[in-house]
């Protein structure tokens, strides 16, 4: 039974504005930036995973086939099916303000904004840290999973738990869908958002632009 972990890569979205204050640009990431069920945030992190269709194999486990007399005919057979290879594949896509003009504001201003999107990236990447245990959880949960189908046949037993099992596949991702977002929300609740991370925009940092 071979079931891995691979990661597709990580890419960056932006979205851009021009602000002429640090005031201005927290206006601008209020109204442009991502939106969920707490508000507004200046940055978001999508993670996707799901089972990869194209190397994925179930098949029934040796010794699980067995004919059951004293049953209706159409459960005498009963068989048990398993995933044997597959790959749970998962991607990172990050939405990132973009201040297009802050290179001619001053100098303080461009140093917090440089101090804020740093603290802001490692907030963020914090939602990829505290989701890999939730996808290495997975992969063990994708490797148990046995799915039993019963017929009138052996093979239409087999046919049946094999068909079942991969149904039964979407039925895990939502829950692993379920389980890495309540782990993010956990994490941007203990982090109030990345605020205690220093993921704030400090607005009294500077003002003005540079000459």
């Amino acid at each position: 039974m071979s079931i891995t972990l691979s990661s597709l890569g990580e890419s960056t979205r932006n979205y851009s504005f021009t602000a002429a204050t640090l005031e201005e640009a927290v206006q601008q990431m209020s109204r442009l930036g991502p939106r969920d069920g707490d508000g507004h945030h200046s940055a978001s992190c999508d993670i996707q995973a799901g089972v990869s269709l194209q190397n994925l194999q179930i098949s029934i486990v040796p010794g699980t086939a067995m004919f059951t007399p004293n049953v209706p005919a159409e459960f005498s057979w009963a068989a048990t099916a398993a995933i044997t290879q597959a790959t749970l594949e998962y991607r990172v896509i990050f939405l990132f303000p973009q201040w297009t003009n802050v290179g001619n504001l001053s100098q303080p201003v461009q140093n917090e904004w440089r101090r804020y999107t740093g603290c802001l990236w490692r907030h963020e990447r914090g939602h990829v840290r505290v989701a890999m245990p939730v996808l290495r959880r997975y992969v063990q949960q994708f490797q148990n999973l046995r799915i039993t189908g019963s017929g009138q046949t052996r093979q239409s037993a087999e046919q049946i738990a094999q068909r079942d099992c991969r149904s039964q596949i979407a039925d895990v991702y939502s829950l692993l869908a379920r389980d890495t977002q309540e782990a993010g929300n956990r994490y941007d609740r203990s982090t109030r958002h990345g605020r205690t991370q220093g993921a704030q925009l400090r607005t009294r940092a500077a003002r003005g632009s540079r000459h």
